[in-house]
């Protein structure tokens, strides 16, 4: 029983760090391509700023609009700063996790986050079918089957038996005994010396002295026990019981568990492709902006408040976008499956 439940502990802590690697090595490639969407904004945010300057110098901008542009050039180096400092600190906690040096942070990942896809009833079939808790419930019901299987056992006859051959000085054969549902076999063979006068030949045998063929056979049968038994039965049965109502609740307890996760999963993707449209709306949204302040259509405001609508409308896409990595990976952890998912 301890060894198992030293196996099944295991079983769960190698889930737990498998679980926790893969989040911070596919929040790590979601932040290095957000990274990488940063940069590409900070380049346009540069070489806007210095066409701008380049107006200013002519006197076709005011100032202002030369200071705007710089500050939009700043305000995206700081983004691009946050990020680097969290991908930096999630390099450091996966080099933690798997034993390296954490001077090895400048090491590169490769892969590309993973979208996971599987049919309900399929990662409810596969939970179950992996899950610990499920393995180690339905154990327990063996050996409770196991044990009440046993009682009767205790009580079943006593045999004793031996068959053989014999003749007056010697004797061969078969012995099978039992205690307590216990049955053993064994074989003998005897020789007695006649310089004993024949003392012993007399009792050498219940049948006397012919030669031949034997088979002495006794069979105890229990037949009151004060009820001892029908009590060991019941509260053997009422383990049973228990047991069989700890495998159930486990197994619900996955299946609410994969739905659950399942669930929240299918809900982060649904905000990210919402917010990926949102996102790209707002980016044309400010171009337009741009191209109107140009033409002195708008006010500096009118265009900053675009342009701080459009970076509010990309940091939550940024955001689900991570939240919905972690979704996967708790449907994944609750399922225990960790491999690719088969081709279709």
């Amino acid at each position: 029983e301890s060894q198992r439940q030293a196996l099944f502990a295991y079983e769960d802590a190698v889930r737990d760090m498998l679980s926790e690697v893969r989040k911070k090595f596919f929040t790590i490639l979601l932040r290095e391509q957000q990274l990488a969407e940063r940069r590409k904004t900070l380049k346009e945010f540069q070489e806007r700023h210095e066409q701008i300057r380049r107006l200013e110098e002519s006197r076709r901008v005011l100032e202002v609009d030369v200071l705007t542009a710089r500050l939009n050039m700043l305000n995206e180096e700081a983004r691009i700063n946050l990020l680097e400092r969290e991908i930096l600190r999630k390099k450091t906690d996966i080099l933690h996790l798997l034993g390296f040096p954490v001077g090895m942070t400048d090491m590169a990942l490769q892969g590309t986050p993973e979208e996971f896809s599987l049919p309900v009833e399929s990662a409810v079939a596969l939970a179950l079918e992996r899950s610990s808790s499920v393995a180690q419930a339905r154990a327990k019901v063996e050996d409770q089957a196991r044990r009440l299987r046993e009682i009767w056992w205790d009580y079943a006859p006593d045999v004793a038996a031996e068959f053989g051959w014999k003749s007056d000085l010697t004797a061969a054969g078969l012995s099978m005994g039992s205690t307590d549902g216990l049955y053993t076999l064994s074989t003998f063979a005897e020789e007695h010396s006649e310089d004993l006068n024949g003392y012993l030949r007399d009792d050498f045998s219940p049948l006397g002295r012919e030669e031949g063929w034997f088979l002495n056979l006794a069979l105890e049968l229990p037949v009151f026990e004060g009820l001892e038994i029908r009590g060991k039965a019941l509260k053997e049965r009422a383990l049973f019981e228990q047991a069989s109502y700890d495998l159930r609740n486990a197994t619900d307890e996955i299946e609410m568990a994969v739905l659950q996760a399942t669930q929240t999963m299918l809900e982060r993707r649904k905000e990210v492709d919402i917010l990926r449209e949102t996102v790209s709306i707002s980016r044309e949204r400010l171009r337009v902006q741009e191209q109107l302040k140009e033409l002195g259509k708008i006010s500096d405001n009118d265009l900053e408040n675009f342009r701080t609508q459009y970076f509010r409308d990309q940091d939550q896409l940024f955001t689900q976008q991570i939240a919905l990595v972690e979704a996967q990976e708790d449907v994944r952890r609750v399922m225990r499956y960790f491999e690719p998912l088969p081709a279709k």
